[in-house]
């Protein structure tokens, strides 16, 4: 037999080739031929309008505004990464905050406020006051007398401690500013009006009394502090309100006109170092004071006491330094004849 003759056809193989036409395997025969398919990307929603009415609704401003209208045209993979984004830049924006530390309200002691009030009282209206604003002369000598009276409270921890000993510090500057306002307003409310009648004008009607000036100023600015009316009280109470009525001094330095208390305060410099003993400076307010009877109303002061009730310890601070160009003037509103204290100048009060 011939090795290489193909082996006869059997049924079975003659009918698979007369189904398929061909002797080829259908394992080995191509695929037949489809139709290709196309697929195409779903456009984004445009959502731009709908985003558009609500920035305008909730008023974003406009870089804000427009970064919505870009953000709703894109598609919800990349809004996702968008969202991610945004998020991890707040956290980073979060991280970076260093919040600022949480100030404590510190409420002052009530035996230190107690001192505060009646001491401030003291203090402002002690007749031997050397300044009444600059250098913060008021405070300093409230400070020390904490300082020299530790069972007032203010004790070496508070002092230590600055957010605290601040906080004090700045309630007796407040409480000097009112005593000061109230002074001057009531002050200023007791000068009556010029008497017409009076050609010489050195009368006033429907003023107020020294005596009675200085009980308004005691019952308004400083009820708790147990002061009374004195003759030094009224002869300083005379002096600033003879000051109220001067013009101010005009500062060369600073090229402005001075406040009331700055006024007061450099003439009050210039006094003491003009009349440079207690005796001087005693006659020269007394001056002062009975000029003022004169012009707002005469009262008797007999029955007042003629030593000072401020129980202040200890000196006021100095003053700071001040040269004066001249000897100080009496107030024009009770200037005497002369400014040289005479034996008859009517009784001595201390400055």
């Amino acid at each position: 037999m011939n090795m290489s003759s193909p082996p006869p056809q059997t049924p079975a193989s003659a009918n698979r080739m007369h189904q398929h036409g061909s002797s080829v395997s259908p394992l080995t025969s191509p695929c037949p031929s489809r139709r290709a398919t196309i697929t195409r990307k779903r456009p984004a929603e445009d959502n731009s309008q709908f985003a558009n009415a609500i920035a305008r609704s909730i008023k974003l401003q406009k870089t804000d505004h427009d970064e919505l209208i870009v953000f709703s045209k894109l598609s919800p993979a990349e809004q996702s990464i968008w969202l991610a984004a945004r998020s991890l830049k707040l956290s980073e924006q979060q991280t970076n905050l260093n919040p600022p530390d949480l100030q404590v309200v510190y409420n002052i002691p009530k035996k230190i406020e107690s001192k505060i009030v009646q001491q401030s009282s003291i203090i402002i209206m002690d007749p031997s006051i050397s300044a009444y604003l600059t250098g913060e002369v008021p405070v300093k000598i409230l400070l020390e007398l904490f300082e020299k009276n530790s069972s007032w409270g203010l004790d070496a921890t508070i002092q230590e401690d600055k957010s605290k000993y601040d906080t004090i510090v700045s309630r007796i500057r407040k409480k000097f500013t009112g005593h000061r306002n109230i002074m001057k307003v009531v002050i200023g409310g007791s000068l009556g009006k010029v008497d017409s009648t009076d050609e010489l004008g050195k009368r006033r009607i429907d003023a107020q009394n020294i005596v009675d000036l200085c009980d308004e100023i005691l019952v308004k600015s400083h009820k708790k502090s147990k002061l009374v009316v004195t003759v030094p009280l009224c002869a300083r109470v005379a002096y600033l309100r003879a000051m109220y009525t001067e013009p101010r001094t005009f500062s060369i330095k600073d090229q402005k006109e001075l406040t009331y208390w700055e006024d007061v305060d450099l003439d009050l410099s210039r006094a003491r170092t003009a009349y440079d003993t207690p005796k001087k400076l005693s006659k020269y307010f007394a001056i002062i004071l009975k000029r003022d009877r004169a012009l707002y109303g005469d009262t008797n002061l007999d029955n007042l006491p003629t030593e000072s009730s401020s129980a202040a310890a200890g000196a006021p601070p100095a003053m700071p330094p001040q040269t004066p160009t001249a000897a100080p003037q009496t107030p024009a509103a009770t200037r005497p004849a002369t400014t040289t204290p005479s034996a008859d100048s009517g009784s001595e009060a201390s400055p």
